[in-house]
């Protein structure tokens, strides 16, 4: 028969080590893959990561405004003249603002993932404080739930407090061994508290990027940010597009002087663009017009006539092209 070897107070040497093993349900899980610090580490890196994000998507949309907004800004004043370039103005200008408002509005959403975020066993006071969401609170608390179930508690703060009594009584306990038992379990117990709350905090953080990044809102910030630019250059180009440069304007004038006709005349001479108003034709350029017209007309009238023609064919065409050369 095997002898036991006995302590100095004659107890057998493995007692304090049954007795703490009974204090634990036999259902207690083991040791995580993951430490505390490897939690709290992670969600480090989840701040890091959605951090460098918001930059990212900062410089791009300032990129962007830049390239397509901004170079164009002074493309919309003055206003040519007509509703329909006012109309433009409007939606130019009412694109820049929504494309301002989306980034803003993302700026916002990420900088939530990087707020300090403190979790504590007490739900209900976390979510009171606005610390966490209901959302969030459905999210962790099952997490709570086992840890404290799998150390025979009825939650998770009721086992920390469990972890508190039994370092409050250890300081008052004379005999050493069992003082450094209960040490060792409120050790225990403060560390499954610690890695259960880092992990609650990873699970928060990593749903808080996630919907920053990816939500309804977010599609629809990206979507705004887009349309905002793309309704913004547009409304640019067609209010530029009625606006001459002064040089573009003097050499559509000398081209009206020269004597050039409004159908050889193309954009942005003509005067649907520019806006300016043609020269007044002198007396004989009206005659050369109107015998242009007369001409066309007997010559339309010619080739509709069966041959041969007599005196009475084409007279009344004949006879105004006459009249606009003058007898």
């Amino acid at each position: 028969m095997t002898a036991t070897k006995a302590s100095s107070d004659g107890a057998p040497a493995d007692t304090a080590r049954d007795r703490a093993s009974a204090d634990k349900p036999p259902d207690a899980p083991a040791a995580p893959g993951r430490t505390t610090a490897e939690y709290r580490d992670l969600a480090d890196k989840i701040r890091g990561r959605v951090d460098a994000l918001g930059k990212t998507f900062g410089a791009l949309a300032t990129t962007g405004a830049t390239a397509i907004g901004l170079a164009k800004i002074g493309d919309l004043f003055p206003l040519p003249a007509g509703d329909a370039y006012e109309t433009w103005a409007y939606v130019a200008i009412g694109g820049f603002a929504v494309g301002v408002l989306a980034v803003i509005y993302l700026a916002t959403r990420l900088s939530k993932v990087s707020r300090p975020l403190y979790v504590r066993a007490d739900l209900d006071g976390m979510e009171r404080d606005d610390e966490i969401s209901g959302p969030e609170r459905g999210r962790i608390e099952p997490l709570f739930d086992r840890t404290a179930r799998l150390n025979g508690a009825q939650s998770l703060m009721g086992y920390e407090r469990r972890g508190g009594a039994l370092r409050r009584s250890a300081r008052w306990t004379r005999d050493e061994e069992e003082r450094k038992r209960r040490e060792a379990l409120a050790d225990e117990v403060r560390g499954d508290v610690e890695q259960t709350l880092a992990r609650a905090a990873v699970i928060v953080i990593r749903r808080r990027a996630a919907k920053a990044v990816t939500g309804l809102g977010a599609w629809l910030a990206y979507l705004a940010f887009v349309s905002g630019l793309v309704a913004f250059g547009l409304g640019t180009d067609k209010v530029a597009s009625g606006r001459v440069e002064p040089a573009t304007a003097k050499a559509c004038a000398d081209a009206r002087t020269a004597g050039a006709r409004p159908s050889e005349l193309k954009p942005p001479c003509d005067s649907s663009t520019t806006g300016a108003q043609a020269p007044t034709p002198t007396e004989a350029q009206t005659r050369v017009t109107v015998a242009e017209q007369a001409l066309a007309a007997y010559k339309t009238c010619e080739a509709a006539t069966p041959a041969p023609l007599s005196d009475a064919d084409c007279a009344a065409q004949r006879d105004a092209v006459v009249d606009a050369l003058g007898r």
